[in-house]
């Protein structure tokens, strides 16, 4: 609330909720005096010919408020505790440098800078405005960041602060700059405070660090480096090659940039210390308990946009980021657009949408006959018995996320649907009526999944961003219904790569195949598997071939060799959101590796290498020479025969008979061998200092 006095004959005003440091903006125009504040609230007050004020604010800060007007479109500043606000016109300020503030306003306005002894805040932005520097050389400037913006000291460590745009420089001897010249190259550091507060950069190359509380930095151009340590941080990279810094304790931190080359830096974390998850779209790498790192809108937008660094000197590439975050390349190619929601509403109208606009679907419109949505309400079951979708009918088709089908008159395709939007057109579908008749005809099915997978947010196989790593086989029908080579299609039904899509934007029925089951290679063809819950199993111990099994979602696994595609024999794919819990090796050298569940892992016979993950897990070795890595978690290590190497940390157990061959026990903490558990040597790892015996 604000309350309205005069004091000496001069307006005065008493806030009781903006304090003077929220302040965002003050402007006098046509009558109104307008404050806002950084939470976005506002008062406009009217007051006649006004020209000076005095503000008091909840923090008991009080400040004069000088007010140009039109017969006096420039003025010298006064005192720290004034506040000059200028017109809608181009006005001209003489900042002596005394702690005031100055709010330019509208037009394009022009500060020149005097000497004098403390800091002055501009905040302006609107217009092409000037600062002008003519009394200072260009190489007496410094540029420094902070919490309240560009800071730029002249002479004596004396500075403004740039709260806002400013476009042109000018400095001594006729040197002009634009804003983008003078800060070309430049490396600027803004360093935060422990409260929660938003930083930006500039055109800069910006080195900004949040510090503690829930930050918002926000790099804009340049190539900058973020921190944004302690707290909920959000990470906005803008333009620009940016590297994002993290380190454990940081808690749940957010990034959005999808421009440029970025890089992920994980100061303390090693590459065996995390794993990958998805959320509506969003990727999670988890590091910690409760660090992870959100990259909102991933699964739609990456284009090799992030690479990332680990603590113990493992690089992930652009090009091989999606594969190692378990995006392969049939998901990249078809995801177009994720929703935020798995609940999709749909409607069959029967009079043309209010909300309808294009001349073209309003002039030919018609409903759709009962045998179309027949097949439409199949389709729906199809995704809803395999993924997280659900599927409501409504007569609202005012609202977000209706799936909304009907007919109308097309020269040139068999129908088109909408992405999902925030609007309401989004996802609605439009068949031409040639394709769409009552009853429906056989040769018409193929459209209508190829449209309800636009409307959920799949694109076309052949525009994906990596669609060259299709075989020729893959890109077609037989694969997925979002592509225009029909081969092998006539049953309608939703293929590999799209169930293994829209599992990755929304998630999996997990009451559908929610029993304990086994999955197997195929010698005839690769595959896709996806399962709802249970205790699951990867198999292939009657393989003549070596196993390479990964059990972490979205991962790649394989027989013998890793094909070039996935489509190729003995090549085995687990959709995102699936979860696996136990792999079976062969009687050869394989390679087993767990994720963060509970996993048991059984090499069998073989020089076999077994990976845990993050679970508490049970790796067993079998005959062979073995190497057992427990992972995260409290493992249990069984090497069976042969001369084994166990890497473990202080929780893990291992079990080793008498006369099963000469072991080695790895340990990056200190360790004692126990003979009687027959272990024969140790070696210690790391940099600690540790004792073994």
């Amino acid at each position: 609330m604000v309350f309205i006095g005069y004091e000496n004959g001069v307006l005065r005003l008493r806030f009781d909720d903006f304090k003077s440091s929220e302040i965002k903006s003050i402007d006098y125009n046509s009558g109104k005096l307008n404050i806002s504040n950084d939470g976005g609230y506002y008062y406009s007050l009217s007051f006649s010919n006004l020209s000076l004020a005095k503000m008091v604010f909840s923090d008991n800060i009080t400040k004069n408020i000088k007010i140009l007007n039109q017969d006096n479109l420039s003025f010298f500043s006064a005192s720290g505790n004034d506040w000059s606000v200028g017109t809608s016109g181009n006005d001209t300020f003489y900042t002596n440098n005394n702690g005031e503030r100055i709010f330019g306003g509208a037009g394009d306005d022009t500060y020149i800078v005097k000497q004098s002894g403390k800091d002055t805040i501009i905040t302006d932005d609107s217009g092409i405005n000037t600062l002008s520097f003519e009394d200072f050389k260009l190489q007496d400037i410094v540029v420094e960041g902070s919490v309240n913006g560009l800071e730029i000291k002249y002479i004596n460590n004396e500075k403004l602060i740039i709260d806002g745009s400013v476009q042109n420089l000018k400095f001594y001897n006729n040197v002009n700059l634009t804003m983008d010249q003078f800060l070309l190259n430049k490396n600027v550091v803004f360093n935060g405070t422990n409260n929660s507060e938003t930083i930006s950069g500039f055109l800069s190359n910006d080195t900004i660090y949040g510090g503690l509380g829930d930050d918002t930095l926000n790099g804009n151009s340049g190539n900058d480096k973020l921190f944004g340590g302690v707290g909920s941080d959000i990470l906005n990279g803008g333009a620009g090659d940016d590297k994002f810094f993290f380190s454990k304790g940081d808690g749940v931190d957010y990034i959005n940039d999808f421009s440029g080359n970025n890089q992920i830096i994980l100061t303390d974390i090693k590459s065996t210390e995390i794993y990958y998850s998805f959320d509506k779209g969003m990727l999670n790498i988890n590091y910690g308990e409760s660090d992870i790192i959100k990259i909102q809108n991933f699964l739609a937008n990456n284009r090799d946009n992030f690479s990332i660094k680990f603590a113990d000197g493992v690089v992930v590439t652009n090009a091989n980021f999606d594969s190692e975050v378990g995006v392969q390349y049939w998901i990249r190619n078809l995801v177009g657009s994720t929703n935020s929601s798995i609940d999709f509403k749909y409607a069959f109208p029967t009079v043309i949408p209010s909300y309808l606009t294009n001349p073209n679907e309003i002039s030919t419109w018609s409903a759709l006959g009962d045998s179309a949505k027949n097949y439409i309400l199949s389709r729906f079951d199809q995704l809803s018995g395999s993924t997280g979708l659900n599927f409501t009918e409504t007569s609202n088709l005012s609202q977000q996320n209706v799936i909304t089908v009907q007919r109308n008159v097309q020269s040139d395709s068999s129908g088109y649907a909408y992405f999902p939007t925030s609007s309401y057109i989004g996802s609605d579908i439009f068949f031409n009526i040639d394709y769409a008749s009552d009853p429906l005809k056989n040769w018409q099915k193929y459209v209508f999944p190829h449209e309800v997978g636009h409307a959920l947010g799949l694109m076309h196989s052949f525009d994906g961003f990596k669609a060259n790593l299709f075989s020729a086989t893959e890109e077609s029908t037989k694969w997925t219904v979002m592509s225009y080579n029909i081969v092998d299609y006539t049953d309608g039904d939703y293929k590999p790569f799209d169930f293994a899509a829209l599992q990755a934007m929304y998630g999996i029925n997990q009451t559908s195949r929610s029993g304990n089951d086994t999955y197997q290679f195929d010698s005839t063809t690769g595959v896709l598997i996806w399962d709802g819950s249970g205790n699951d199993l990867i198999d292939a111990s009657n393989s003549s071939l070596k196993a390479y099994i990964n059990l972490n979602s979205g991962a790649w696994s394989y027989l013998g060799e890793k094909s070039q595609y996935i489509s190729s024999v003995n090549q085995l794919a687990i959709n995102l959101s699936t979860v696996i819990e136990n792999a079976v090796g062969t009687d050869f050298n394989d390679t087993l590796i767990g994720n963060q569940f509970d996993n048991n892992l059984d090499g069998r016979n073989g020089d076999d290498t077994l990976i845990g993950g993050w679970g508490d897990d049970t790796l067993l070795g079998q005959a062979g020479n073995d190497k057992l890595i427990g992972g995260i978690g409290s493992d249990k290590l069984i090497g069976g025969f042969g001369n084994d190497v166990y890497y473990i940390d202080s929780l893990d157990t291992i079990i080793e008979k008498s006369g099963e061959g000469i072991d080695t026990v790895v340990a990056g903490f200190s360790y004692t061998l126990d003979v009687a558990g027959n272990l024969e040597d140790l070696t210690l790892s790391g940099s600690l200092n540790i004792n073994g015996t």
